[in-house]
């Protein structure tokens, strides 16, 4: 399934700065990341993998799987005869990644490579899925990220994106800019890095519409290709299918439907899979 890639990524100067970045607060991501999302986060994550389709058995793949927790729902999702494989250029990330897949025994089932998101060291078609959680922000050729995401999936398969987005209404984008550009730097900074937590949203200021992402992804040669807001248009879900080969659909949610409303608690497996993002 591994295969050796010799072509370096693009911007090799962001790529420093990235990895710098994220391995100073590794310690403390999973931290910040539910205290500044207020745990919205784990829905999030739990819409893209229904978006997935994985079953039983199935080989999945986390793109800048981070500290894993992508990876984790993804092995609740196909279970013991299934393999989960994470893939970051973030190696204290990744440590602390593992560190919970053995906390939860899951050696055996999930396991994370280093590795860059723009030359995925896999072989063609070698995975059922392949997601990324809010890592587009961070690549520099997220169009490359996408083709190569199309790449390694079977056909059939679906390449899904979970990525920061911004709200439509004028509203609510106004209080939404308020607390990401002000408070949450600040608050960042508090408990961990402010230069990180500065980057966080200046990363999102001149990123890719939803629109835009859904594009690329058919340019990646992905069909079927769906964008859902969520909260608001805060974050964007994107699926994709690659051609040929078949699989299940997945059930969709309404647009606007909240955590803890009906359409959050449908899914087989997702008793296991809350287990598995740390609760709701």
């Amino acid at each position: 399934m591994l295969r050796n890639t010799h072509e370096a990524p693009p911007d090799a100067g962001k790529a420093r700065y990235v990895r710098a970045m994220f391995g100073a607060i590794a310690g403390r991501y999973d931290l910040l990341n539910t205290l500044l999302s207020f745990s919205a986060h784990k829905w999030w994550r739990r819409v893209a993998l229904r978006r997935c389709a994985l079953r039983p058995g199935m080989t999945a793949l986390d793109v800048g799987a981070g500290t894993a927790d992508m990876a984790l729902g993804m092995a609740a999702r196909v279970g013991p005869e299934g393999q989960v494989l994470g893939v970051d250029f973030c190696e204290p990330m990744l440590r602390v990644g593992a560190r919970k897949v053995a906390a939860r025994g899951l050696d055996g089932r999930v396991r994370l490579l280093a590795g860059d998101a723009q030359a995925l060291p896999l072989a063609d078609g070698s995975v059922d899925a392949a997601v990324t959680a809010f890592v587009l922000r961070n690549v520099t050729d997220v169009p490359r990220t996408f083709r190569e995401m199309a790449r390694v999936t079977r056909p059939g398969g679906m390449v899904v994106s979970l990525e920061l987005s911004r709200p439509a209404s004028p509203l609510l984008r106004r209080l939404y800019y308020l607390y990401f550009y002000r408070v949450l730097p600040r608050i960042g900074g508090m408990l961990s890095r402010k230069d990180a937590y500065t980057y966080l949203p200046n990363s999102l200021t001149d990123f890719h519409s939803p629109e835009e992402l859904a594009e690329m992804m058919r340019a990646a040669g992905l069909e079927e290709v769906r964008a859902l807001r969520l909260t608001g248009g805060i974050v964007a879900v994107h699926a994709g299918r690659v051609p040929g080969g078949s699989l299940p659909p997945t059930a969709e949610e309404p647009h606007g439907i909240e955590p803890g409303g009906a359409a959050a608690r449908e899914g087989a497996g997702d008793d296991d899979l809350r287990g598995a993002l740390g609760g709701a």
